[in-house]
């Protein structure tokens, strides 16, 4: 089988997709070390956002070449990045008035120093074959 046998054929071969995003660059308080913010991050953080009202779906991804301390040479970079997908635009705009917000706000100090927001487009080059499964952070009312 080709390697791109999997890919939708031209013209499809990108996926644009109309939803309402935005994608969080994330850094981590200073004295964090990178090991405390993940595990911050699967145990309490992202199971508080999961909460969100109006959120269809919720990813994040771990920086694999964070670093612990400042960096000599350079500007920090983020330590995780988070992209959800509202039902729509009210719902996103919302979101700054929920309960989970506020108690997702009141986790950050000793956790998040600061964060990106920005609201983009989703296009897939490349889908997923099978559906993904949510993570199981061993939280009560995570989804296995």
């Amino acid at each position: 089988m080709k390697p791109d046998a999997h890919l939708p054929s031209a013209p499809e071969i990108s996926m644009p997709d109309e939803g309402v995003y935005l994608l969080f660059g994330i850094y981590r308080w200073a004295g964090t070390t990178v090991a405390e913010f993940q595990n911050h991050l699967k145990q309490v953080h992202g199971p508080i956002a999961r909460r969100f009202p109006g959120l269809l779906w919720y990813e994040s991804f771990l920086n694999t070449e964070a670093a612990d301390g400042w960096p000599g040479t350079s500007a920090p970079v983020p330590d995780a990045f988070a992209v959800m997908k509202f039902e729509s635009e009210k719902a996103k705009n919302e979101i700054v008035n929920s309960s989970a917000w506020q108690e997702a706000q009141a986790d950050s100090p000793g956790f998040i120093a600061h964060y990106d927001v920005f609201a983009v487009d989703r296009i897939t080059w490349v889908p997923d074959e099978e559906p993904r499964k949510p993570f199981d952070s061993g939280q009560e009312g995570t989804p296995r």
